[in-house]
């Protein structure tokens, strides 16, 4: 089969990239915490994740398919930080009304205590998968794999290790398939969600 084509996402793309991930992660087990509603969790999920796409552009880590946007990948790049100025023009400064006070509270624990481990664990510059979602009627096809090559050519290009933490079990095969290693095995002690990160040295 001919390579699936990935390019950076821009900006043009961002709607049709929040209603691919909001479907993407409606079952996911962290959003199913933070959103615990599923007649509201759709357009908060789908709020959420154009602002996150959006203010993640402008550091340069967002991969996803051509017209129509099928997956994304969003990935922390070493040395060009997601800037406050950028959380706010992405409208990230809105998740507290979008998520409600319990929903933005949870969200807000959860970051708190996954960017905790990054620090912990991965101290020096590395390359940070913080989403990769595929739209459910195109999962199966490699688009996942896909997404990953531009992000993981670069890092092994510059010698950089790549992190990740998941709370999907089934997720660990795949991304070990692709040179990722368990490296924490637990659970989150506040909401009692079981966790692994992972890194691609």
């Amino acid at each position: 089969m001919p390579p699936i084509p990935i390019v950076k996402l821009n900006t043009s793309q961002i709607e049709a990239a929040g209603i691919v991930l909001a479907r993407a992660f409606f079952e996911d087990s962290l959003f199913s915490y933070i959103l615990p509603d599923p007649d509201t969790r759709f357009p908060a999920l789908a709020y959420y994740s154009r602002a996150y796409v959006y203010a993640s552009c402008f550091a340069g880590g967002v991969y996803g398919t051509p017209d129509p946007v099928a997956g994304i990948a969003v990935w922390g790049v070493p040395g060009s930080p997601v800037t406050p100025e950028h959380r706010n023009r992405g409208g990230l400064d809105g998740l507290p009304e979008s998520f409600g006070t319990g929903g933005y509270q949870r969200y807000k624990h959860m970051v708190e205590f996954f960017e905790a481990l990054i620090r912990r664990d991965v101290p020096t510059p590395h390359w940070y998968l913080s989403i990769l979602g595929v739209d459910p009627d195109h999962q199966g096809k490699g688009l996942g794999g896909a997404l990953l090559q531009p992000a993981l050519a670069k890092a092994d290009q510059e010698g950089l290790p790549c992190y990740l933490e998941t709370l999907e079990e089934k997720n660990l095969a795949f991304y070990g398939r692709h040179g990722f290693e368990v490296l924490v095995d637990d659970r989150e002690p506040h909401s009692g969600l079981k966790f692994w990160t992972m890194i691609r040295s």
